[in-house]
């Protein structure tokens, strides 16, 4: 029911595979697909080229590959005009990690322009539901936190919070 959706995917691969999805589901119209990845500020990264035909990987830069841009919350709303946008903006984060620096990084008034806001987090949530609390957001887990262990042995707590700002 959005009437037009804004989703970032720096990965070429993911890219090619989300217009073949949009055009084929018939979205062409309302989905703008931007081939940018989220950040606590706006630049680029170098992404490391032998992940570039894969999926689920994260923004890390490298001395080698291409560049891709990167955007902060507050350059999205701005490029976007997401403030006005009716009915209220919504932001789901599902980015790999990307989303700790995206929102630890806006303020309060970049946060306010969604009504709601859905994050996959996957090293734990207490810093953005803090993050989020102070900019006068509702928490609730729609998910118990899961605990898992990456390949190469690193812990980490998976899991959905979803926000609602409080009138």
């Amino acid at each position: 029911g959005a009437d037009r959706v804004i989703a970032l995917e720096p990965f070429k691969y993911s890219l090619a595979i989300a217009k073949e999805n949009i055009g084929k589901n018939g979205f062409s119209g309302k989905i703008t697909l931007v081939n940018a990845g989220i950040a606590a500020k706006s630049g680029k990264v170098r992404l490391d080229p032998d992940f570039m035909n894969d999926t689920g990987s994260r923004l890390y830069e490298f001395e080698v590959g291409e560049h891709v841009p990167l955007l902060a919350l507050a350059d999205l709303v701005s490029q976007y005009s997401l403030k006005d946008a009716r009915g209220g903006a919504v932001l789901k984060l599902d980015c790999e990690g990307a989303e700790y620096p995206a929102i630890l990084a806006s303020d309060s008034e970049t946060l306010r322009a969604f009504r709601e806001i859905l994050v996959e987090y996957h090293f734990g949530y207490r810093n953005l539901a803090a993050k989020l609390g102070e900019a006068g957001f509702g928490i609730e887990h729609l998910s118990p936190p899961q605990y898992s262990k990456s390949s190469e042995g690193a812990a980490y707590f998976i899991g959905f919070i979803y926000a609602r700002r409080l009138d």
